[in-house]
């Protein structure tokens, strides 16, 4: 089998594993407006406290690694993805991971929602007592 068969083949093994693909929500408020918006927009975040590891995994997607300490003071390593470029890491590893599983289910889900419509974000309307507190 050839490396990078086997690369792609361990990056979504461990991504299954480890990783996490949600839609999360997003806030903004433009400068001209005293309103904030809330999207929805597909995420992919990986955290872990084996740095050659997730360098590896950052290394691999060409995405940065961030560092951060925990409640502990321990030092943990996060890939975190939203948008378009979380929809193509799903897109990349989707069709090596184990069909009908819940990670297979959550990254069709968001191909499906975002990648059909072209757009990688969605306003949520909120209600009146979410718009009263933004504006404080």
């Amino acid at each position: 089998m050839p490396v990078l068969i086997l690369e792609e083949c361990w990056l979504a093994g461990i991504i299954e594993a480890d990783g996490c693909f949600i839609e999360a929500k997003r806030h903004h408020k433009p400068k001209d407006t005293r309103w904030n918006y809330t999207y929805l927009v597909p995420e992919f975040a990986m955290n872990m406290y084996d740095k050659a590891v997730i360098q590896r995994i950052g290394k691999q997607l060409n995405k940065k690694v961030r560092k951060y300490k925990d409640k502990n003071g321990f030092d943990h390593w996060q890939i975190t993805e939203w948008g378009k470029s979380a929809v193509e890491i799903g897109e990349r590893i989707l069709p090596l991971t184990t069909p009908n599983s819940k990670r297979h289910q959550q990254i069709t889900y968001l191909i499906k929602k975002y990648k059909k419509k072209g757009r990688y974000s969605i306003r949520v309307k909120r209600t009146m007592k979410e718009q009263w507190h933004s504006k404080r």
